[in-house]
């Protein structure tokens, strides 16, 4: 007959109320299989991040969760938080850790976590680890998906300026040729030094015109993010600081220009362009990229002050002179015919 003793817990047994290690052991893998699961299903990028941060909290009691991603060059381009970082003195009790995001090719930034007073121990760190590898996992293949999703609007893209590129060549082109040869063959008929005047004036016209038109048909037939699409988009960049948008030519086989050579240009461009835009006063502006026989040219213009008196040049114009030196080409300065400033770079191909 019992008198309300309990009877001890023999060994191997657990006491009321009391979780064994076995269980605790079991309830943490548990919710790393959960987690896991979970991470590996969301699709995107922020999903991903604060299901990571919410599990590894759970997993480690840690008060302050916090992933850095990087890109590939290993620079911080994303933070995400969770929780409240302690303060004063709990902050500096608390102890820290730090686990990479290790994914199949590259790694994708850290998990941090923070604000425990005691050490998070290593068995503890383990599953953390796991839940990492499975984040930088799904980070891949968002990135897969995202790059698969910018191929398919590439190659969309370049089928669109094919079929333009071809619109313009069989359409406009041909019927601006034919237009030219129909105005030549009045030529002898004509009476009058003012008619034989008006008709080379729109012979020349048509001339510049077929001449554009050939040029659109080359730039087009070049693939998404050629040479002549970055001269255009770094342009484009100048037109706030400009207040004006310039006038961009590109003429030429352009994708006869190197990798090496085409850093050089735009890196030129940039250079004369930063110095258009503090300097010049301008309200038009010009940029001329022409590839002819064995040279490409370089061509910036403006309508603005001019070159002063005494021109002291800086870093910016030595930096034009020693990359077309580099490349065994030419820098060249000069005033515009009526007023401005022409800026010619031109190196071998």
């Amino acid at each position: 007959m019992s008198h309300g003793r309990h009877r001890s817990a023999g060994p191997g047994e657990a006491r009321p109320g009391v979780a064994t290690a076995q269980e605790a052991y079991d309830g943490s893998e548990l919710l790393l299989a959960l987690a896991v699961q979970a991470v590996g299903e969301r699709r995107e990028e922020g999903e991903i991040l604060a299901q990571t941060l919410e599990f590894a909290r759970a997993l480690t009691g840690a008060e302050h969760a916090m992933i850095s991603l990087t890109d590939i060059g290993g620079e911080v381009i994303r933070v995400e938080t969770s929780g409240l970082l302690p303060a004063g003195d709990a902050a500096s009790a608390g102890t820290a850790v730090a686990v990479p995001l290790v994914g199949p090719e590259r790694t994708y930034g850290a998990l941090h976590l923070s604000g425990r007073r005691r050490a998070i121990a290593t068995p503890e760190v383990a599953p953390v680890t796991v839940l990492a590898r499975a984040a930088a996992a799904a980070l891949a293949g968002v990135e897969a998906d995202r790059r698969e999703r910018r191929d398919a609007v590439g190659e969309a893209i370049a089928a669109d300026r094919a079929r333009i590129a071809r619109d313009l060549h069989d359409l406009l082109a041909q019927r601006l040729y034919a237009t030219g040869l129909q105005l030549q063959a009045l030529r002898p008929g004509l009476v009058g030094e003012e008619a034989r005047i008006r008709l080379e004036a729109v012979l020349n016209s048509l001339e510049l015109a077929l001449g554009d038109v050939r040029a659109a048909v080359d730039e087009l037939r070049q693939p998404p993010g050629s040479l002549a699409d970055r001269v255009r988009s770094l342009t484009d960049e100048y037109a706030g600081p400009l207040g004006f948008r310039l006038q961009v030519r590109i003429t030429g086989p352009v994708g006869r220009v190197s990798a090496t050579t085409a850093d050089h240009l735009l890196l030129s461009l940039r250079e004369a362009l930063s110095n258009l835009a503090r300097h010049a006063e301008a309200r038009h502006g010009w940029v001329e990229v022409d590839v002819s026989g064995a040279w490409l040219m370089l061509r910036v213009g403006d309508d603005g002050r001019g070159l002063p008196h005494e021109l002291r040049p800086g870093l910016g114009l030595a930096n034009l002179s020693s990359r077309a030196r580099q490349l065994g080409g030419v820098f060249r300065l000069a005033h515009g015919a009526s007023s401005g400033t022409w800026v010619t770079w031109m190196v071998p191909l």
